[in-house]
Parts: C-alpha cells; sequence; structure tokens
C-alpha cells in the first residue's frame, strides 16, 4: 500500500518537475524578452519624447516666425495704404487746416479699426507733427494742434526723410521714449514709416506708424503657455526683448544693464546661433531651439537708432544685420524630466510585468499542447489576414476594445515615417503624431467610437511626420464584430490626401478670389429686358445690389446701364448676335450703382447657342475700370494744360520777336521826327506837324512796352511798398467808374503789408482786375470787397499761365478782389489770360494778358475763382518780403557834374534806319561817330587801334556777332573803354555776368540818349 502511494507520488513529483523545468525555461525566456523590450520601449519612448520636444519646440517657433513675418506684412500693406491713398494724398498738400482736419478723421477711423497702433502721425519735411492719433489704451483720439510736437531731430524721423519714394523704414525693436525718459510702464514698439512724395517728387514730409510691439510678445508669451520650452526672442545684439527674467529684458535700452544679454551670458550659445539661421543645439544638458526673422525685404531700410530721445543712428543697417532671434531654452533638469516622466511607475509596472509573466507561464506551461494547436489555427488566419492587410497601400490599423493596436499595417511608414511598431508599444503615439490644432477633434473620435456611440464614421486631419513635413489624413472606422456577434473592436483606415487637399484648397482660394474680386458674372437669358439667369455674389460690391435683386427680376440690368450707353450696348449685341460671333468686348461703357455712383466696365460677352445655333444665354464678365478711366482721363487732362503752355509760349516768343522789331522801327520814326522838330522853325506849320506825329509816335511806342508787358520784359523798378496803398491810388484813378450801385469795401491789413515791386506795373495790374470787376456788375446793384492777407499756395492751383520755372510753393502776400457780379463760364475761365481773347467787343481782351507777363517778372502769379451769376473772386499774389518798409533817401540838393559830350564814339546797330538816326543824335551831342553794321565790324575797328575811342554804343541783336559777344571781345582789348547797350528788350533778359556799362531801351529819344552818355562818361 504504501508502496503504491509512493509510486503515484512520484510520477505526480515528475509532472511538476517536467512542469516547473518548462516553465523555468518558458519563464526565463519570456521574462528576458519581456524586459528586453520593455528597455527598448522605454528608450524609444523616450527618444521619441524627445524628438517630439524638439519637433514641437522647431514648429512652434517656426509658426511663431511666420507670425511675426505675416504682421509685418500687414503693417507694410497699411502704411503702403496711407502714403498712396490718392484721397488723403490730395488732402495733405492742399496743406491748410482744414484738410490736415480731414486727413486726421481718416487716420483716426484708421487706428480705430486697426487697435495696433499706439500712434498714427503725420510729420511734415521739417519735422513737426501735423497729424498724430493716439491709441490711448483703445480709446483712439486726435491730438489738438497746440499738443503736437516738434519730431525734427529724432532718428526716426531722419532715417524716414532720406530714403527713396519706393521704400519703408523700420525701427529697432525698443521702448519708446517721451520727453527723453523711456515711458513707463514700459511700451515696447516699432515704428514703420515712408515719405509722402507729391507728383513733384518733393517731400512733404512722411507717415510714421508706432506699433505695439507688445502684441508681438503676447503672442510669444501664449505660445510659451503651451510649449515645454522658456520662450525668448533676442535682437542682433544678443539683447532679450523677451526672456525668462524680466529685469533682463531690453538692456540694452539703460546704461546700467549693457551687460544682461545672452551674448554676456552664453557668449558660446550665442556665437553658435548668429551662425545659423535655425537650428537645435545643446549645452551642458541645456536644449536650445532657435530660429531667424529677417524683417528687411527689398525696399525696407533701417539703422541702428538711439537709446536716446535726439541722438542719431549710428549707421543703416543691411537686411542680414538687421534681425531678431526666437529662442526656446530647456534647462537640463526640465528636459530630463519631460523625458523620463514616470520612472517609478515604469519600475512597478514592469514588477507587476514579471509576476503576472510568471502565472501566465505557469499556466501556458499546463495548457501548452492546446495552445500549440491554437497557434497552429492561429497562423493560418493569420495567414489569410495578413495577405490581405500587409499589401494594403492604405495605412490600416485593428484598435482593440480596451484602446490598443492589435495590428497595423507596414505602410504607415510610408505614411508617417515611423514604424507600426510606434503604434503597437505606444497606443497613444497616434495622437501625438496628429497636429496639435486638431488634436481635440481626434481625441474626441477616438473616445465616441471606442465607446461604440458612432457605428462607422470619417474625420479629416493633419499629421506631422517624422521628418516634421505636415500631411493630411482622411480617415475612416468602422465596428468589427466575430461571428458570435463579439465586439472585437475598430477597423480603421487612413489616406495620404495631402495632394486632394491643396488643390481643393487652391480651387477654393481662386473661388473665394473670383467671388470678392472687381469681375463680376452674369448669365442673361436671350428675352426681352435679358432676365437675369445667374450673377456672382460679388455684384453687390460693385453696384450695391443683391444678387437676388437682378435674379428675382426686381432690378433690370438694362436699367442700371447709363441712358446715354443704352443704346450703343444693345447695337453691340445686336450686331454681333446676327454675324456669328462666339464672344466679343463691348467699348467700355457707363453702369449706374444704386447709391448713383458711376462706374466705367470693360463687358467681356460669350454668345451660347443651341445645338439648333439659336442663342439662348449671353455670358457676361464685367471688369470695374473706373479708375482707369479716371487715371486717362487725368494723363489727357496733364496733356492738355502742356499743349496750352507750349502754346502760350509761342506767343510769348512771337510777341517779344514783334516787339523788338516794332521798338527798332519806331526807333527810326520817332528819332527822325525829334530831329525834325530840332531843325524846323519853331512857329511854322511844319514844325507844330513833326511835334504831333512825335506825340503820335510815342503813343504808338507804347504797344511795344504792352508786348513786352506780355512776355515779361519790361525792366522793373524794383522797391518796397505797401499794397495796400497801391490799391488805394488804383481805386482813386478809377473812382469815376464806380457807379452809386456799387459798394466798395475796402479793409486793409493789420499790421501793414510790404512787397518787393514795380508801382507802375503792379497799379496797372490792379486797375485791370478792378475794371474787369466794374464791367462784370454791367450798373446793376452790388458790392466789389478789397481785403488782404497772407498765405501758402502751391503753383499746381495757379492758371495754367503761370505754371513754369518761374513760380514756386510758398507764402505769398495777396490782394484778394471779389465781386457780386455776372460770374464766368468754366469755358471762359480757362482761356481769361489768353492775349485778345474776351467776350466783350473787338479790340479788347489784352489787359489780364498783359497782367500775366508783370506777375511772372514780379515771380507772382493771379489765382481766380468763379461760379456764374454769383460773382468772381481774383487773388493778386506776391512773394513775401519784409514787414518793414526801407527808406530811401535822396540828396537832391547835391549838384550833378557836367560831363562834355564830343571825341570819337562807335555806333554799331544792323539797321540802316536806326544807324541814320543814332548818328545824327550823336553828331548834334558833339561827338564825331564812326559807325558799324555787326558786332564784327565794331571789334575790328577798336582792335585795329587808329581811333581814340571815348565810349562804345552797340545794338544787341546783330548778325555775325551780336553785341554781348562783342562788348565781351572788346573788353579784353580795351577793359577802360565804357560802353552802352541798347535794345527793343528788358536789360532784365540780359545774361548775369555780362552787364553792360550802361543800358539805353529802345524807342528812344535824344534826352534819353544824351542822359545815357552823360552817366556812363561822368
Amino acid at each position: 500500500m504504501s508502496n503504491a502511494i509512493s509510486q503515484v507520488s512520484s510520477t505526480e513529483l515528475q509532472k511538476q518537475r517536467g512542469r516547473l523545468k518548462y516553465f523555468s525555461v518558458l519563464f526565463i525566456s519570456s521574462l528576458t524578452v519581456v524586459a528586453c523590450i520593455s528597455l527598448a520601449f522605454y528608450f524609444t519612448a523616450q527618444h521619441s519624447r524627445q524628438k517630439v520636444i524638439e519637433h514641437q519646440e522647431l514648429f512652434s517657433i517656426s509658426q511663431q516666425e511666420r507670425i511675426i513675418r505675416n504682421d509685418i506684412k500687414a503693417i507694410i500693406a497699411d502704411l503702403l495704404l496711407l502714403v498712396n491713398h490718392h484721397h488723403l494724398h490730395s488732402e495733405f498738400e492742399k496743406d491748410d487746416d482744414n484738410s490736415f482736419d480731414t486727413v486726421a478723421e481718416e487716420f483716426l477711423i484708421f487706428s480705430q479699426q486697426k487697435k495696433i497702433y499706439d500712434q498714427v502721425r503725420f510729420i511734415d519735411h521739417t519735422g513737426m507733427e501735423q497729424i498724430r492719433i493716439n491709441y490711448n489704451d483703445g480709446t483712439p483720439a486726435i491730438v489738438p494742434t497746440e499738443k503736437l510736437q516738434f519730431k525734427g531731430e529724432r532718428y526716426y524721423f531722419k532715417d524716414t526723410l532720406k530714403i527713396q519714394a519706393d521704400e519703408i523704414f523700420i525701427s529697432p525693436f525698443d521702448l519708446n521714449i517721451e520727453q527723453g525718459v523711456i515711458e513707463e510702464p514700459r511700451k515696447p514698439m516699432i515704428r514703420f514709416g515712408a515719405p509722402v512724395i507729391n507728383n513733384k517728387d518733393e517731400k512733404l514730409g512722411i507717415i510714421m506708424l508706432n506699433y505695439l510691439g507688445a502684441a508681438i510678445l503676447e503672442d510669444m508669451y501664449e505660445s510659451k503657455a503651451q510649449a515645454p520650452g522658456h520662450r525668448s526672442l533676442l535682437n542682433q545684439g544678443g539683447y532679450w526683448l523677451l526672456g525668462p527674467d524680466r529685469e533682463k529684458e531690453w538692456g540694452f535700452m539703460y546704461s546700467d544693464k549693457s551687460d544682461l544679454s545672452l551674448a554676456h551670458h552664453r557668449p558660446q550659445v550665442w556665437e553658435n546661433m548668429k551662425q545659423r539661421d535655425s537650428g537645435l543645439l545643446y549645452e551642458n544638458g541645456d536644449m536650445y531651439i532657435f530660429d531667424t526673422i529677417y524683417p528687411l525685404k527689398e525696399g525696407l531700410k533701417s539703422s541702428t537708432g538711439s537709446r536716446k530721445a535726439y541722438q542719431q543712428s549710428t549707421k543703416s543697417l543691411s537686411a542680414h544685420e538687421y534681425y531678431w532671434k526666437i529662442v526656446s531654452h530647456i534647462p537640463r533638469n526640465e528636459l530630463n524630466r519631460l523625458l523620463h516622466p514616470n520612472f517609478s511607475r515604469y519600475l512597478l509596472a514592469n514588477g507587476l510585468l514579471a509576476l503576472l509573466i510568471g502565472v501566465g507561464c505557469w499556466l501556458i506551461a499546463g495548457f501548452r499542447l492546446k495552445q500549440l494547436q491554437a497557434e497552429q489555427n492561429v497562423k493560418k488566419s493569420e495567414q489569410k489576414f495578413r495577405t490581405v492587410a500587409d499589401f494594403s497601400y492604405d495605412w490600416d490599423t485593428w484598435l482593440t476594445p480596451d484602446g490598443r493596436y492589435a495590428y497595423v499595417s507596414p505602410s504607415c511608414e510610408r505614411v508617417t515615417g515611423y514604424p507600426p511598431k510606434y503604434f503597437l508599444d505606444n497606443p497613444d503615439f497616434f495622437l501625438e503624431i496628429v497636429h496639435p490644432d486638431d488634436r481635440q477633434l481626434l481625441t474626441t473620435h477616438r473616445l465616441n467610437h471606442l465607446k461604440r456611440t458612432h457605428e462607422k464614421d470619417e474625420v479629416n486631419f493633419r499629421i506631422i511626420m517624422k521628418s516634421g513635413e505636415i500631411r493630411w489624413i482622411w480617415h475612416q472606422c468602422q465596428p468589427a464584430y466575430s461571428e458570435d456577434g463579439e465586439w472585437l473592436g475598430r477597423r480603421t483606415t487612413n489616406r495620404d490626401v495631402t495632394e486632394k487637399h491643396k488643390i481643393e484648397t487652391a480651387l477654393q482660394r481662386e473661388r473665394d478670389m473670383f467671388l470678392h474680386g472687381p469681375v463680376a458674372t452674369f448669365t442673361w437669358q436671350n428675352r426681352e429686358h435679358w432676365p437675369v439667369e445667374q450673377v456672382s455674389a460679388n455684384v453687390f460690391d460693385i453696384l450695391g445690389y443683391k444678387s437676388d435683386e437682378f435674379l428675382d427680376g426686381s432690378v433690370v440690368y438694362a436699367e442700371c446701364i447709363h441712358p446715354d450707353d443704352l443704346d450703343q450696348v444693345m447695337q453691340e449685341v445686336m450686331n454681333h448676335s446676327k454675324s456669328g460671333d462666339k464672344s466679343f468686348i463691348h467699348h467700355p461703357y457707363r453702369l449706374l450703382s444704386k447709391s448713383g455712383e458711376t462706374l466705367w466696365v470693360l463687358d467681356t460677352t460669350t454668345i451660347v447657342r443651341d445645338n439648333n445655333g439659336k442663342i439662348t444665354h449671353y455670358l457676361g464678365y464685367l471688369v470695374d475700370i473706373s479708375e482707369q478711366k479716371r487715371q486717362e482721363q487725368l494723363v489727357l487732362e496733364s496733356s492738355r494744360q502742356q499743349e496750352e503752355l507750349k502754346r502760350l509760349e509761342s506767343l510769348k516768343t512771337m510777341a517779344g520777336a514783334i516787339a523788338h522789331r516794332f521798338n527798332n522801327a519806331m526807333m527810326a520814326v520817332q528819332g527822325n521826327l525829334d530831329l525834325l522838330t530840332m531843325t524846323l522853325p519853331g512857329d511854322s506849320n511844319e514844325h507844330q506837324m513833326a511835334l504831333s506825329a512825335a506825340q503820335a509816335a510815342r503813343g504808338a511806342s507804347q504797344v511795344g512796352s504792352m508786348m513786352l508787358s506780355y512776355v515779361g520784359q519790361n525792366s522793373l523798378q524794383l522797391i518796397p511798398l505797401s499794397i495796400a496803398d497801391i490799391v488805394q491810388e488804383s481805386v482813386a484813378a478809377l473812382k469815376n467808374q464806380f457807379q452809386p450801385s456799387i459798394t466798395l469795401q475796402f479793409i486793409p491789413p493789420e499790421p501793414a503789408l510790404y512787397c518787393s515791386a514795380d508801382q507802375l506795373q503792379i497799379k496797372e495790374v490792379i486797375e485791370n482786375i478792378l475794371t474787369n470787376a466794374i464791367e462784370s456788375l454791367n450798373d446793376e446793384t452790388g458790392t466789389i470787397e478789397i481785403t488782404f492777407g497772407t498765405d501758402y499756395f502751391a503753383s499746381e492751383t495757379f492758371p495754367v499761365a503761370f505754371q513754369d520755372d518761374t513760380i514756386q510753393d510758398g507764402r505769398y502776400v495777396f490782394c484778394q478782389i471779389k465781386d457780386t457780379g455776372h460770374g464766368i463760364t468754366p469755358e471762359n475761365l480757362l482761356r481769361i489770360f489768353e492775349p485778345f481773347y474776351t467776350t466783350k467787343f473787338v479790340g479788347r481782351g489784352l489787359g489780364l494778358a498783359l497782367t500775366v507777363g508783370i506777375m511772372q517778372s514780379h515771380h507772382g502769379a493771379i489765382t481766380v475763382e468763379s461760379v456764374l451769376d454769383q460773382g468772381t473772386t481774383v487773388r493778386l499774389l506776391l512773394p513775401v518780403t519784409a514787414s518793414t518798409q526801407q527808406t530811401i533817401a535822396f540828396d537832391s540838393a547835391a549838384p550833378s557834374e557836367t560831363v562834355q559830350l564830343s571825341g570819337n564814339i562807335l555806333l554799331a546797330d544792323d539797321e540802316e534806319m536806326v544807324l541814320e538816326v543814332g548818328t545824327k543824335m550823336l553828331e548834334i551831342l558833339g561827338f564825331t561817330v564812326h559807325t558799324a553794321r555787326n558786332g564784327q565790324e565794331a571789334l575790328d575797328k577798336i582792335r585795329s587801334h587808329t581811333t581814340d575811342f571815348r565810349a562804345a554804343v552797340l545794338d544787341i541783336s546783330m548778325p555775325v556777332m551780336d553785341g554781348i559777344e562783342a562788348m565781351d571781345a572788346i573788353r579784353k582789348i580795351d577793359p577802360a573803354l565804357p560802353i552802352l547797350l541798347g535794345s527793343g528788350y528788358s536789360e532784365e533778359d540780359l545774361p548775369s555776368g555780362n552787364k553792360p556799362d550802361a543800358f539805353l531801351s529802345k524807342p528812344f529819344q535824344l534826352p534819353d540818349m544824351q542822359s545815357s552818355l552823360e552817366k556812363l562818361l561822368s
């Protein structure tokens, strides 16, 4: 009995030993494999976490870099909008108080909409603020004129004013300085500026936007909260603009903090960062990830700036000298914590896993044979499954009910860059490679499906590949069940649809651009009134009508066409429809918007026909060309003004030539008549007739003077004059023309206004203007108001007759004569300064033309504003001079020395009659006269030294050699010989530096000749 029991026990013991042996082998091998896998998984997970951290930080700072660059582009676009906005540009150039108010309101609206600019300013070319909008912490306001400041010494003003029209200045990123002190609390600032240039390439000033740099730093604070690294922003000097320690920020702005910089504390790190635009580096276990922002692109300028309010920039910066570094810094202890987040849990999990393995191995040992059989069956099934799944092009997975992956197809490495084991070992790894912006979407999707709340679903999201590339994934999943109806988890398919998404995005972008662009599309039915069958939504932006208004017929397209263009449009449609054309382009025509605005459009129409050739529809593409038409009109107007200037210039040239020839002719007539009166007996009828003829000749000679006045060539006697006194004299001279029905209002200036002018000529101008004002009232009751003042005038506002190089923008003294007469029509207003043009009887019309020449010779101008049946306002403008009159004293009692007129004198003139008259006059005065008919002949007589000449009298306009050339040559031979030049032109027209000893204007009389020679020889 005991032997039997002993035998059973021995057999059982052998089974237990065999089982224990099998268990030992299985347990040790399993534990070894699991331990290796666990360690590999742990270090792989550590490596993955490190790569994820690197990619996250690289991606995060690269995104921040793109955001900042886009912000800069948007700011530059805002600045260019203000600088080039036509309305604002025209308002600037008016340069009066009301125009600045209008522009200030525009700037205020701009600041309210943008909410990112601390200040929006217009600073004129002197450095004085003309407009400033302060943001005031979210409540923008216009700064009153009395609080505007002079910024001419600030570096950003000087640096901006010197750049060209197509360039933009970007200041260094620094702190705002007020009254020479850094503003507290700190206000980070970047200044963007550009010059405002008129159409004459003159710089009126600059537009300056003070961008609140805190917006950039706040974005970085927000991104800092979502990333493990400590985010910093450094300038090109290595100073923190944003850093881990607020006290170390902006060190370059404070003289006592110049060593608070990364370049000083970590010089090796900073040197490595300066060598590359972006990258990753480790030092002493710390991780640094960085990227570089280069704000300066083509056309953008910057300088070193200054931390002091009135200190200039030391130099300009190139695009590679001006940059910011975005840096993410993870210290060694924080990096280790991120890479080893659950080490204690890892050890506990491995211990529990070893225990489970032991229990499992013991159970497995008892059922080994059954497992081997089951494995054979599984292998057969698995072979079929993998044949289908492993060779799938898409990335397929099987997710078990507990959220782990039972299967991941090899295609995942092609799609993600990661092999299947990453997903099998870590069920959450899939979420880790999902783009941060889409992670919440996919997390919700997975939770819902693991709870079986959705039977079948699909979703689109982005992943970040191992290479860092972003790809779009189309994800579809559905539940999987066994034959017994047991839920086995989810069967998923992931497909790379990046290219498809790019195409769809591009198409959508193009569609959005089209729908919101300047081209509107119409589809009209070929029926009466052309009913609209389709119209693009952007028709509202162009015409102000909603598309539904056209579609339901409440708005008829034909009624939107300008009445003057409707027949043309209908005829073009009819002609091209009959000709069999497939498409045609209308001549530009006008449309009337809902607000009544007139728009020019270019209409390209396609004709749609059915199979029988019958027209069913018209497809129209309408482009708004209103701006193009406006520019064309400006070009035509500019061309018209140039032609008008050329025509006026040719008239002046002709008038000057006629005046010269007329004066030469009158010289002979007047001179001979004067000589004749000297030879005839004083009591004879012939003497009286000669005197009458001489008086008439002197009157006729005024015609030449008038022509010279028209071309601005009359000699001027400039003296300081009170403009009000001249006007009073003119009013007194015309007192007989002032009817009792006319009320004269004369308002003298306080204090008196002086100008440098020729009294007789300016008096003639004023009398002409007053005469026109009196005649405009036509003996009816009315008022003439005369006022005075000074103001700034731009030359482009003057009439065409004054648009030349002699006139300048600037401050002028003005006399304003305003009447309440009949006014002048716009077409007549353009021609009032033309010679001989008049709306009165023949023989009038030269008065205002003469004023042009007189005012041009004074470097002044006349402006005229008139409204038909309401009156005319004329402004006489003269350059500003000193406000005090210079007293000029003359010693009338001083005796004049008598000069003996005798000896040899040389007379040169190409006009035979003038030569004869001049010879007789000089002989009467006592000279022995030697004549020459051109400058060369006169020079030869001087060069021969055969005659000792006391003086030479030369005409300016002569053939072979003119009088000025002869004068220069004679002075080289005999510098002491006095020379008198005579001409029908004005002395003012002589070249500078070639002045004679005396000048005599033709026509002249014997006393004029005698007086000129006495002064010449005294």
